[in-house]
């Protein structure tokens, strides 16, 4: 139950999946048969997942999505790379697999990149979605149709990452969280700007949002140190 000013809205729970060892997760409808369907990245057997979506959730043999990684997920994220109506599959795990979705619940490679993290978004306007990675480097790459170009990077060990339009120029920021702090890089250029301090641990996650219904966007990210309680902290606009 979710309350919202003075009106309270009920979920209620259709289905529930069991699935060991699970990092990552996402939806989206891959088939386009109105119903979602989910991806797992998980960390015991190192492979994707997919279950198809309906009423409860089947799941998909023979993906052609890697049952193995090179270590364990840290990011998962879904975008129709090449515009062709169907949603791939972008996931990090110590190298960022980018898989095309080429129907019936079919995927095959289409780019590997180094990285651990990523962030998909339209960064030049033309219509294609371009990418940021991070991991030992912040790197941006362009969406060239038949792969994606490095356009630059900078050697700062990174991990979540967002992009979005932070000071409201009609260009892209991208925001990201290091060892030593929380970084923006206004209108996409390889410059950081530190606007705030690590929270100890490893980092992790970061996302934009606008938290406070101010129309700007505000930043949360997480850190954390294996087998204790994570930390979240949310970054609002002055």
């Amino acid at each position: 139950m979710i309350r919202k000013g003075n009106k309270l809205t009920y979920f209620v729970i259709v289905g529930i999946l069991v699935i060991s060892g699970v990092n990552t997760v996402a939806l989206s409808d891959f088939d386009n048969d109105g119903w979602l369907d989910i991806v797992t990245m998980d960390a015991f057997t190192e492979g994707f997942e997919v279950y198809k979506g309906g009423k409860g959730w089947q799941r998909v043999q023979d993906t052609g999505l890697p049952t193995r990684f090179r270590a364990s997920p840290t990011d998962l994220k879904l975008a129709d790379i090449n515009n062709d109506g169907l949603v791939d599959i972008i996931g990090g795990a110590g190298e960022v697999l980018i898989y095309k979705n080429i129907g019936n619940f079919k995927f095959e490679q289409f780019q590997t990149i180094p990285g651990w993290y990523v962030s998909v978004k339209d960064m030049t306007d033309d219509g294609k979605e371009d990418i940021i990675i991070t991991g030992q480097n912040i790197s941006f790459y362009k969406n060239a149709a038949k792969d994606f170009e490095k356009i630059w990077s900078i050697e700062k060990r990174c991990a979540g990452v967002d992009a979005g339009k932070i000071n409201q120029n009609q260009v892209f920021d991208i925001a990201t969280i290091c060892d030593d702090g929380i970084y923006i890089l206004y209108d996409f250029n390889p410059a950081l700007t530190k606007i705030g301090e690590a929270l100890g641990g490893t980092p992790r996650g970061l996302t934009l949002a606008d938290f406070n219904n101010d129309r700007r966007l505000d930043l949360a990210c997480s850190s954390g140190i294996e087998s204790q309680p994570g930390q979240i902290q949310v970054l609002i606009q002055d």
